[in-house]
């Protein structure tokens, strides 16, 4: 029985050598018309801790394919928009996403996407414009540029080719991927504790990052490098810089008709999915690979 059992192991040993080196389901095949000369119950003994292995593979293979990079988005990769800045990415689970925030002042197009300063003349617009906050061009050199919502919904479009502005869902596949459990609904609140894997470390008070105290929970793990830029209100005019961070999605709340946007809090680790009732709001633009 001793040796028999040792046998088992032996065969156990070939065959997951097997498994790690040739492809799956030929080998699967393979062991199920292979006679193992010993008696039913060791076969099955044997067959279970194979089966039991195999599975193990087959998850840690998933996970390997979760993190391995799309196409033009290894490590190094550089983005370049159509008015030459330059940009890094990162691979997050299967998307290739900016680590920065945009800052082209034309659509892709060529076409020119109006500055504008004053809080008069952004409230009363009905089309693209952007701004940097304060209007001061060092914000914008390390925030990127703010975009209202006429900017990013025009469709002569504001990323680089390739790119696109991420829909409600590919942001709700970001969450899912840090954290399977996250309920990604629009509700309005920070209900989904993943928002301290996006936000850059450190605060301004202890001299080691842009987030004001306490940062909670920041620890930027997967490279997203949320920087806390602010947004432009339209009774407001510029609020929240060192404080939040807020994006736009391509996305429309069916409910209330209003745009999805995303942010992120020094105050707290979680993310917020939720709409904004005015267009007139300037935000932060990530893009994101096609």
């Amino acid at each position: 029985m001793i040796v028999i059992f040792l046998f088992n192991d032996f065969i156990i040993l070939i065959a997951l050598l097997l498994f790690r080196y040739f492809d799956k389901l030929k080998f699967i095949i393979m062991i199920f018309k292979t006679p193992y000369p010993f008696s039913c119950k060791e076969y099955s003994y044997s067959l279970v801790v194979l089966c039991l292995i195999m599975l193990s593979s087959c998850q840690k293979d998933i996970q390997s394919k979760l993190s391995q990079p799309t196409a033009n988005c290894a490590p190094g990769t550089i983005l370049t928009d159509i008015d030459g800045n330059t940009y890094n990415v990162v691979n997050i689970g299967s998307q290739c996403w900016m680590k920065e925030n945009l800052k082209t002042t034309r659509y892709r197009n060529g076409d020119t996407i109006p500055n504008v300063i004053a809080d008069s003349i952004w409230k009363a617009t009905t089309s693209g414009a952007y701004c940097v906050y304060d209007n001061d061009t060092l914000n914008g050199s390390i925030y990127g540029n703010i975009y209202n919502s006429y900017a990013i919904a025009d469709p002569r479009l504001v990323c680089p080719i390739d790119w696109h502005l991420p829909s409600k869902s590919e942001w709700s596949l970001l969450c899912k991927y840090l954290d399977v459990n996250a309920d990604t609904a629009v509700n309005c609140f920070p209900a989904i504790g993943v928002g301290g894997y996006l936000k850059t470390t450190g605060t301004l008070q202890a001299g080691t990052g842009l987030w004001n105290q306490p940062n909670l929970g920041a620890v930027n793990s997967v490279g997203f490098s949320a920087l806390p830029g602010g947004l432009r209100m339209p009774t407001l005019h510029f609020q929240f810089i060192n404080e939040i961070c807020s994006f736009w999605s391509s996305s429309i709340d069916t409910s209330s008709q209003m745009q999805i946007i995303i942010s992120l809090f020094n105050y707290d680790e979680k993310l917020e999915i939720c709409r904004i009732q005015s267009y007139d709001y300037g935000m932060s633009v990530r893009c994101i690979k096609d």
